[in-house]
C-alpha cells in the first residue's frame, strides 16, 4: 500500500453503498488501495452537530 494514502478506519459494505456491482467494486478496490472515498469521509464526520437542521447555527461550524 502506498504511504501516501492515509488509513481507513471504516470498512464499508460495498454491497450496500451502491447496487451497482460496478461501484461496489470500485470502492472494495479503493479499500484496498487505502483511497479514502466520499463514504468513509462521511463516516469519520460522524456525529454532527444537530442545531443547523433546527436552524440555530453557532459560529464554530458557520
Amino acid at each position: 500500500m502506498s504511504t501516501r494514502w492515509k488509513y481507513l478506519k471504516y470498512k464499508l459494505p460495498a454491497e450496500q453503498v451502491s447496487i451497482t456491482p460496478g461501484v461496489s467494486k470500485l470502492i472494495e478496490k479503493a479499500e484496498e488501495e487505502g483511497i479514502s472515498t466520499v463514504w468513509h469521509r462521511y463516516l469519520e464526520q460522524q456525529p454532527q452537530c444537530g442545531f443547523g437542521l433546527l436552524g440555530v447555527c453557532c459560529r464554530n461550524c458557520n
